[in-house]
């Protein structure tokens, strides 16, 4: 298993063409249920999933508060939000109010890799945390735990994520 660490300003890394390989389930992108205009709400709607649909999707992730995938419409895994609300109909209902703990965020990314590992068989994953909710040197701190406690045999051959804002 490699794990990359991109540039800020690097969109996807060398020789990739995000907008290409996801919808040929190449890779998988992993973020958090964060509504409104992020990266994974972008590929959610690219996938076919309309806005209602979307929103619907990331409020069932956060208000369960567990990981869930669109997998098999497509290969992407939304972690929970720790602080997003419920966006349809304006109504502004916190699903999670503060962060969650070490062990939870873990679990959450034990769970993307053992979707990955069961169901989508892709050997690339990307974890994007960039301008979201949360604290990217927390996620990417939790991230590097999560790959340390897990066999091998339950990680892809490639991690690629992005380097904190500095």
């Amino acid at each position: 298993m490699k794990i990359t660490y991109l540039k800020r300003d690097d969109q996807w890394g060398e020789d990739v063409n995000f907008y290409e390989e996801l919808p040929k389930n190449k890779i998988h992108y992993v973020s958090v249920a964060m509504p409104g205009l992020t990266m994974a709400s972008s590929f959610i709607d690219d996938a076919g999933f309309t806005t209602e649909e979307r929103c619907a999707l990331m409020n069932t992730v956060n208000q369960a508060k567990e990981t869930g995938t669109l997998y098999p419409k497509a290969n992407i895994t939304l972690l929970p939000s720790p602080i997003a609300k419920d966006r349809m109909g304006f109504n502004l209902d916190v699903f999670n109010d503060g962060d969650y703990s070490k062990k939870e965020i873990i679990s959450h990314m034990e769970d993307a890799f053992k979707a990955n590992k069961e169901y989508i068989k892709s050997k690339t994953m990307y974890f994007d945390f960039r301008n979201l909710c949360v604290s990217e040197e927390l996620y990417l701190e939790y991230l590097q735990s999560t790959i340390e406690q897990c066999s091998k045999s339950d990680l892809p051959e490639t991690i690629i994520t992005w380097n904190i804002k500095t």
